[in-house]
């Protein structure tokens, strides 16, 4: 990511805050249908819920349908959208423990996506080499 203005900057953090709201908001309202973990949204718009295939081919799902990051007056900005997961209402973690790990966070990156937003109850695997991971490719992860 190359570097931002303020004024895009500003703008990215208003997209990322409504898209993962916008996130959360869509997988509360299914959750409680037994469906979906996560799911992909750039610029308010639901690009994919994650179904049986997992969260990596979703992401691909996903980045495959994204137009375009996101624009303001002046053209476009460097800005990706978010994949927002979080453990389904009635999900039963000592069955089924929701994560992401370094390979998604890896993918998730070389996608365009800008950012991951958790809920509490999905673990984070291998928190050193993602949170290095993120750093480096200035990927923001957000703990709902």
């Amino acid at each position: 990511m190359n570097a931002v203005s303020n004024e895009e900057g500003a703008l990215h953090a208003v997209l990322f805050a409504n898209d993962v709201a916008r996130g959360r908001d869509v997988l509360l309202a299914l959750g409680g249908e037994d469906v979906g973990q996560a799911v992909a949204v750039c610029a308010g718009e639901v690009l994919a819920i994650e179904a049986a295939e997992g969260t990596n081919a979703m992401l691909k799902r996903a980045a495959a349908l994204r137009q375009t990051a996101a624009s303001d007056d002046a053209g476009q900005i460097d800005y990706g959208g978010v994949v927002v997961k979080l453990p389904k209402t009635r999900q039963l973690a000592h069955i089924d423990q929701p994560c992401i790990g370094k390979d998604t966070v890896a993918l998730a990156i070389e996608l365009g996506f800008s950012g991951l937003a958790m809920g509490a109850g999905v673990l984070l695997l291998d928190q050193d080499e993602v949170h290095a991971m993120a750093d480096t490719a200035h990927f923001q992860i957000t703990i709902l």
